[in-house]
């Protein structure tokens, strides 16, 4: 099934790449990439119902870690190094959740798309926050 998948996306000009699993992620976050996770995050915050479970600030900061940003911010490290380009490709982010790591590729890529998916209905509503001021 796993190659009759990658034949069909093959012939739909698209791949799948995996990260390797050895790999460890420790990458320092600056201050700025953190203040903006926390401005961005306590903004949308403030705008949800309070039943939200997307009201909860912590409990948003949790989810978007540092350790998770620095999880996105190695693996665009790790694009570079095995050459996987990313500029005028159209990126699909299966699992999105906050979207942010399409927020990271936008800034350091040119890409041609962004798409990412997530079941968890609010999550998606946080996606484009990214995008604001």
């Amino acid at each position: 099934m796993k190659n009759l998948l990658a034949t069909v996306m093959k012939s739909m000009g698209l791949e799948i790449r995996r990260v390797p699993r050895s790999r460890l992620f420790y990458k320092n976050i600056s201050g700025s990439e953190r203040l903006t996770v926390d401005q961005t995050l306590r903004r949308f915050s403030d705008t949800q119902p309070p039943e939200s479970s997307m009201s909860d600030f912590r409990q948003l900061r949790a989810y978007l870690s540092d350790y998770r940003v620095s999880f996105f911010l190695e693996l665009l490290d790790l694009t570079k190094q095995l050459d996987i380009a990313l500029t005028n490709r159209s990126i699909a982010d299966v699992g999105c959740g906050t979207g942010y790591l399409l927020h990271l590729i936008e800034n350091t890529s040119n890409p041609s798309g962004l798409t990412g998916f997530d079941t968890h209905t609010e999550m998606n509503e946080l996606a484009p926050q990214w995008h604001s001021p």
